[in-house]
């Protein structure tokens, strides 16, 4: 047990240093504000371990970008080396993997929004109608052991099928010489397919007086136009009806029913010869209108993006 002195200002804020003695023991050390010889007030705690100097530098590496819409593996290499020096020969490793959502962002497009959902083609599911399963998954772990000069290329475990834009995490965990197990990690991005479709809506609300008009650009991983892209655009617009209803006690609570309902896009089906496209038209209700334009690439391989705005006005 150590005792360290504080002041506390008119406010009650105090700051204190404490240098850790050489022979303090390692372990888990919790700080109280003795209030008086009774009252205390327990303010954190911190732990104290032994440092040790690494020995190996260790390397993961992947592409930083990969297209795959049917389980597959990445290409990995792997790396341990000495500091000083040399590979470290026929070392165990572990690598373990995750699946997750990701927001996509390109910079050459920043004004463009590329939010990636599923292509959903089961008949029991609206088109554009999200699926939220599958945010976050875990991928099979797997054991290695690296090759005389201390490296290995080689396959990750296989990967879902990629149905958006998602972010693939990979760790490998190693045993230090110290004593110590370190890990290492990298990520990539997967897209489903090698193009995807940007939008741009002139304005996020308008009315029923005013025609809807939206940009959209179709692109590859390099951030490149893609010209001449087929796209499907599906639309639907959202309303909301509530209603109020008696309650146990005299209370009142609200019921709110989100109504669905097709909206008939007449829009190109492919984006021209420098990969845009303007789509312009008009609208007999209003609510929360959904977009939802599915591309297809070179190779068959489909993707989809979504966007939405409102429009306002009575649907009388």
């Amino acid at each position: 047990e150590y005792e360290v002195s504080t002041k506390l200002n008119p406010i009650g804020n105090g700051e204190s240093t404490w240098t850790i003695p050489q022979e303090a023991k390692l372990g888990e050390y919790c700080v109280r504000l003795a209030l008086g010889e009774s009252q205390s007030l327990h303010s954190g705690c911190f732990t104290v371990s032994a440092f040790r100097l690494p020995v190996l530098k260790a390397d993961l590496g992947v592409p930083s970008q990969s297209i795959t819409n049917t389980q597959a593996s990445l290409p990995m290499q792997l790396q341990l080396r000495y500091l000083n020096g040399g590979g470290y020969s026929h070392a165990p490793v572990i690598v373990r993997g995750r699946v997750s959502s990701t927001w996509l962002s390109l910079n050459e497009f920043e004004e463009y929004s590329f939010y990636s959902v599923p292509v959903l083609a089961e008949a029991n599911k609206k088109p554009n109608e999200e699926d939220s399963e599958n945010q976050q998954q875990d991928l099979a772990q797997q054991n290695f052991v690296l090759d005389e000069s201390g490296a290995l290329s080689t396959a990750s475990m296989p990967l879902p099928a990629i149905n958006k834009v998602s972010r693939v995490e990979l760790e490998m965990e190693f045993r230090d010489p110290n004593g110590e197990t370190q890990t290492v990690g990298a990520n990539t991005t997967v897209w489903p397919a090698a193009v995807l479709i940007g939008s741009k809506v002139k304005s996020s609300w308008v009315t029923k007086s005013e025609p809807v008009s939206i940009d959209f650009v179709s692109v590859n991983q390099k951030q490149q136009l893609v010209p001449n892209t087929p796209i499907n655009i599906v639309g639907q617009m959202i309303r909301y009806q509530s209603h109020r209803k008696r309650t146990l006690g005299g209370y009142y609570s609200y019921d709110t029913t989100q109504i669905k309902e097709p909206v008939e896009v007449n829009c190109s089906t492919q984006t021209n010869a420098q990969g845009r496209l303007n789509c312009t038209f008009n609208l007999k209700t209003s609510g929360e209108l959904e977009l939802t334009t599915i591309s297809t690439d070179a190779q068959g391989r489909k993707a989809a993006t979504k966007t939405s705005l409102w429009v306002s006005g009575d649907n009388s």
